[in-house]
């Protein structure tokens, strides 16, 4: 891009601090060790609900990994923690039992400042944009036969939310956070998918800025 090559200049000749971009897309980057189908792609008025599961597999499942990215738009803005809060409040409403992981923040640098032309530039001029992650363990869903482990990552610019899922399907257990699994190699099995699980909302989301 060739404004890329001018930003420096620019700001060194005393030009007002670049305001961030807007966002036109979060990018998610699927594991590669899984083969990936997408089930639902809706698209309106610039928003999206796009859902992902492993190939062979249903959305019907017991056991099963779901990965969702979710744009919409609000009529006031909502900070990143606060919509956590409401995915965590709407679960808890819909589990047996549930145990949470508190929202940790995540900074992005703004993608129109190229990393290898920030080089001298002061840092005040280093726009960011601030994301939190967060999740929780459902022991049962209601109505389902089925618990869950699931890790969001949620971005909020202006008017508009973004939020990655990445959830995993287990055995419903009597109290959230026990694991519901027998052997040694159930457990390790299923702690590698969990930590593959919080990578993707940890550190597979890009940001792609409206054109």
């Amino acid at each position: 891009m060739p404004m890329l090559e001018r930003v420096p200049a620019a700001l060194l000749m005393g030009c007002a601090p670049f305001a961030l971009a807007d966002i036109g897309n979060l990018v998610v980057d699927l594991p590669p060790q899984v083969e990936w189908t997408m089930v639902t792609d809706e698209a309106t008025n610039g928003t999206y609900n796009r859902v992902w599961i492993p190939a062979g597999t249903t959305v019907e499942d017991t056991e099963l990994w779901m990965i969702a990215s979710l744009k919409f738009d609000v009529e006031r803005r909502l900070s990143a923690r606060l919509v956590l809060r409401g995915l965590r409040d709407v679960a808890h409403a819909d589990c047996t039992d549930l145990i949470y992981r508190r929202p940790e923040k995540i900074v992005l640098e703004n993608h129109l400042l190229d990393k290898q032309h920030l080089y001298g530039v002061p840092k005040r001029f280093v726009k960011k944009y601030t994301s939190y992650s967060g999740g929780y363990f459902c022991a049962k869903r209601h109505d389902r036969e089925y618990g869950t482990v699931t890790q969001h990552r949620v971005l909020s610019h202006r008017n508009t939310v973004f939020v990655v899922t990445s959830e995993l399907r287990v055995p419903p257990t009597s109290e959230a956070g026990m694991l519901p699994f027998d052997t040694r190699e159930d457990i390790v099995s299923f702690m590698t998918r969990m930590e593959a699980s919080l990578r993707v909302v940890q550190d597979a989301v890009r940001i792609v800025p409206a054109s």
